[in-house]
């Protein structure tokens, strides 16, 4: 199963949801999608608005592949979790800020398998599907400090 998560931007990610359910890769391939705020409702794949937390998390485990927006919270989950995974970044106009220039960065500094177009993604699912240890081309990503900063607000108050 090729899972896509889209995140819940309120707009959606129409564009996405409707080429995967056009296009011939649906008769190849099981998808599963979290389809957040799009308008678009696929009839070749299941979908589902939103996922409680504790599902998502069972569909990145059983998926083969995951195929996300440009969010970098998803993208940390699924490099923790050891999972292949393709971005495909929301453009200028579908988001409030600039994915592709974000996810342009990330391949270049860390190895993150991305798509920026269509016909590319449907080139990547094949290439990505055959090597089952993609994510571990991955460089390995700076430590957060959040968790400091979140420690050091609490023992302020």
């Amino acid at each position: 199963m090729i899972y896509i998560t889209v995140g819940s931007y309120p707009e959606g990610f129409d564009r996405l949801i409707k080429y995967i359910d056009q296009s011939d890769l649906c008769k190849k391939f099981n998808f599963l999608v979290q389809r957040g705020n799009s308008n678009y409702l696929p009839i070749n794949f299941k979908s589902k608005n939103f996922f409680l937390s504790s599902q998502h998390i069972k569909n990145i485990k059983k998926s083969k592949l995951v195929i996300c927006h440009g969010g970098i919270a998803t993208i940390m989950e699924l490099i923790k979790l050891k999972k292949n995974f393709i971005v495909f970044p929301r453009m200028k106009h579908e988001a409030p800020n600039d994915q592709i220039y974000a996810m342009k960065k990330f391949k270049q500094l860390y190895n993150i398998n991305v798509s920026f177009s269509l016909n590319h993604l449907a080139k990547n699912i094949v290439s990505t599907l055959k090597d089952k240890n993609n994510y571990k081309k991955i460089k390995k990503l700076p430590k957060s400090n959040v968790p400091e900063i979140i420690k050091k607000f609490i023992e302020l108050n």
